[in-house]
């Protein structure tokens, strides 16, 4: 009764498949920035211009992937763990945004090293 007012696994796939494709283009455009900007700038610092291109390809593929998995997960077999997944979200997003300090003096310092902050952001 309940989830007849949900809309139909065929529809949910096709707007899937549309939203992949307009953001494949997206990333596609935004690699095309990434090594505009980036490729003359690495060159002349360390001489290796494709570097933040592979850098950026590595974090789309990342990116990507988690996008396929969730397309293929029905959302709505998720909402009985909404809460687990909340507070692990809200945890991981604490990880990633607290890697500042105080000094002494009560301003805050030059940012730690957080090594949890870049595992937390791949999966934010």
């Amino acid at each position: 009764m309940f989830l007849e007012t949900f809309t139909k696994r065929d529809e949910m796939e096709r707007a899937s498949r549309w939203i992949l494709g307009l953001v494949m283009a997206l990333l596609l455009l935004g690699m095309v920035m990434v090594y505009s900007a980036r490729t003359v700038k690495a060159a002349r610092l360390d001489g290796e211009p494709m570097a933040p291109l592979f850098n950026h390809a590595i974090k789309v593929g990342l990116g990507l992937a988690g996008m396929l998995l969730m397309m293929r997960i029905d959302y709505r077999a998720l909402g009985r763990h909404y809460l687990k997944i909340f507070i692990a979200v809200t945890a991981v997003l604490v990880l990633v945004c607290d890697c500042r300090h105080e000094s002494r003096n009560g301003r805050t310092a030059h940012p730690r090293k957080c090594p949890d902050a870049g595992i937390a952001k791949l999966f934010v």
